[in-house]
């Protein structure tokens, strides 16, 4: 009994020393250079909400709702989703779409100074088509959009943790 309890300490203690020889770490939150943040976009869309989400779930910013109170502000200039056709049949029935999801947005300090200048992310994604199978083709290319959206998201705060410290 007492070698068992001894092999699994010892399991135990190499898994340990192996993830943290890997660089292994629980994600937590991040750092980003400014304490507070505005965001100037519409409220309530999806990806306002899930935007601000994350932000207070992975970083320390405080999230204020006036500019001027704040240390940088992100402005949504533009989001835009797209579906154009990639390729048909033989019948000339539509085979598969493209859907596009983008956002423009800059980063700007309260006079107006650009951390981000103007800048465009878009996520692509490919969805095969079936007339057979319309209800679940919308249900399907809904949440393709949803999870565009959720991965611009995170490179927006991806771009955030890159910023390097700066007095506007």
């Amino acid at each position: 009994m007492t070698s068992r309890r001894t092999l699994l300490a010892g399991l135990s203690l190499a898994s340990a020393l192996t993830l943290t020889g890997c660089g292994f770490h629980l994600r937590g939150t991040a750092q980003v250079p400014f304490k507070t943040l505005y965001l100037k976009m519409p409220p309530n869309t999806p990806f306002s909400s899930w935007l601000e989400r994350r932000l207070r779930a992975q970083t320390t910013l405080t999230l204020v709702h006036r500019p001027e109170d704040a240390e940088a502000i992100l402005e949504l200039v533009n989001e835009s989703k797209s579906r154009d056709v990639l390729t048909l049949n033989d019948a000339g029935r539509v085979r598969e779409y493209r859907l596009e999801s983008a956002v423009q947005f800059r980063l700007t300090s309260p006079s107006g100074e650009d951390y981000i200048p103007v800048t465009r992310l878009s996520t692509i994604r490919d969805i095969n088509y079936s007339e057979d199978n319309y209800l679940t083709q919308n249900s399907e290319e809904a949440t393709l959009y949803r999870d565009m959206t959720f991965d611009l998201v995170e490179q927006i705060i991806a771009m955030l943790y890159a910023l390097e410290p700066k007095a506007p």
